[in-house]
């Protein structure tokens, strides 16, 4: 039969004894903590005399550093008490701590995230503020779901604390585009030039208001010391909404057309499977939901407008270039925006019929199925216009080389596991060649002194016949 393996036997991996991660926790905490004092070393260091010799991004580099520091030094202390409790063998705390450590340490990390990632970063976190505040939202947090009250409200102040120093520091960050792309679009003739200005004054003004909205809701929630005062409560929820609608016109200034069209796919699936939901409950439960429903179907062709103005703008520019490259896009812009045209029409007709079905939801009963036909119509051509942008060979390609990276990884993982059981393999198998070694050699010893008791009795128990 087959020999019982440790998993089968119930036992636990070597690789997964307390011992053994303690080992790897050390060896976190050394790399870690290398990392911090290099940092520290960074930050530390005198400035030069002359200020204006420093590249304005190793300067950027330093004050991210510095402002790193902080959250790496926390990271430093909670991985050196999850190896003391590792090697005491406990569990519970060292989980702890190691959540602890890996917090920080995407704090730091996070100082580093450019403009755009910080951006969505915020606004998820956001999101989460509203979640934690609303009580009809908390289904959406599973995680919130599961705390109380108060724990909601200690959460949702945290978050709104760090959401402010995001938004401050993107002011730097916003500044630090626009001094690059205003200049480059100065080729474009001054035209170009003033709309790239435009753009980054819009995005300075949408971070400024939701900053300044972030910052009167975490004052007051600072001032509110009942918790029940804050979760449910008008005034905090008001304010979130509105950091939330400025962070959100702040993300769409950032995202590239295709990014747009595929969060309009995105959020025109939802409804259409939210038209569905609806058509099949009866009359008196639709009304609540008719509303909100027809409101977004109305966003949804705001936005496929938008877009195929965009596109349309992008592919005139490009047809006047010289530059047969540019041409070439230009004829991708102009027939992607065919398909977000053609995508309109549905999504108009959708909203037509939505809005007329929540004028009439209260006196008469509606039908939804027209709109549930129109709406996967929009989303085929939306999708046909993202895929002329982005060819699937493309987005195949990127899938590829992130499959093969995940791949890569996995590999390297399991070669370590796999090493390191093969090395505490060669520790047992040379721990039992030496004791069989042993063994030989005290047998060995053994069948020699009998020989020689033997001999001596021999000897002295012949006798001489000269």
């Amino acid at each position: 039969g087959e020999t019982p393996t440790p998993a089968s036997q119930g036992q636990i991996p070597a690789w997964l004894e307390p011992e053994h991660l303690s080992e790897r926790q050390a060896d976190a905490l050394e790399r870690t903590s290398e990392v911090l004092l290099r940092f520290q070393a960074a930050s530390s260091a005198p400035p030069p005399a002359d200020p204006s010799t420093v590249d304005p991004q190793t300067a950027r580099m330093l004050e991210m550093a510095g402002l790193a520091v902080p959250f790496l030094e926390n990271t430093v202390a909670a991985m050196e008490k999850a190896r003391e409790s590792l090697s005491a063998d406990a569990m519970d705390a060292a989980v702890e701590q190691e959540t602890e450590a890996m917090r920080n340490l995407l704090r730091a990390i996070e100082h580093f995230s450019d403009l755009k990632n910080l951006i969505e970063l915020t606004y998820g976190e956001q999101n989460t503020v509203l979640t934690l505040l609303d009580p009809e939202r908390v289904d959406e947090n599973p995680a919130a779901a599961e705390m109380g009250t108060e724990e909601r409200a200690e959460e949702a102040l945290k978050t709104v604390r760090r959401n402010v120093d995001r938004t401050a520091r993107m002011q730097a960050l916003i500044a630090e585009q626009r001094a690059s792309a205003v200049p480059q679009a100065e080729h474009g003739g001054d035209e170009a030039k003033a709309s790239a200005a435009q753009t980054f004054d819009a995005a300075e003004a949408h971070r400024k208001a939701a900053h300044e909205h972030l910052a009167n809701l975490l004052t007051t929630l600072e001032n509110i010391s009942d918790a029940r005062q804050v979760v449910g409560a008008e005034s905090p929820l008001v304010l979130a909404g509105q950091a939330q609608a400025e962070l959100e016109e702040l993300r769409r200034i950032f995202y590239t057309i295709v990014e747009h069209l595929k969060e309009l796919h995105r959020d025109q699936s939802e409804t259409y499977d939210a038209t569905g939901e609806l058509q099949a409950k009866g009359d008196g439960e639709r009304g609540e939901f008719l509303p909100p429903l027809a409101e977004a179907q109305e966003r949804h062709a705001a936005l496929a407008d938008a877009l195929a103005n965009a596109l349309e703008q992008q592919a005139d520019a490009a047809s006047a270039s010289e530059d047969p490259q540019a041409a070439q896009e230009g004829e991708k812009f102009a027939a992607a925006a065919v398909e977000v045209r053609t995508a309109l029409e549905s999504l108009r007709a959708a909203s037509r019929i939505l809005s007329q079905a929540k004028e009439d939801a209260a006196n008469m009963s509606v039908d939804l199925s027209p709109a549930a036909v129109e709406q996967p119509i929009g989303l085929q051509h939306i999708q046909a216009a993202i895929e002329i942008l982005e060819p699937p060979q493309d987005q195949e390609q990127q899938e590829n080389e992130d499959e093969q990276q995940d791949q890569e990884q996995q590999d390297k993982e399991q070669q370590e596991q796999e090493q390191q059981e093969q090395e505490q393999q060669e520790d047992i198998s040379k721990q039992q060649a030496e004791r069989r070694l042993q063994e030989i050699r005290d047998r060995e010893a053994e069948r020699q002194r009998d020989r020689e008791e033997a001999q001596a009795e021999q000897g002295s128990g012949v006798d001489k016949d000269w």
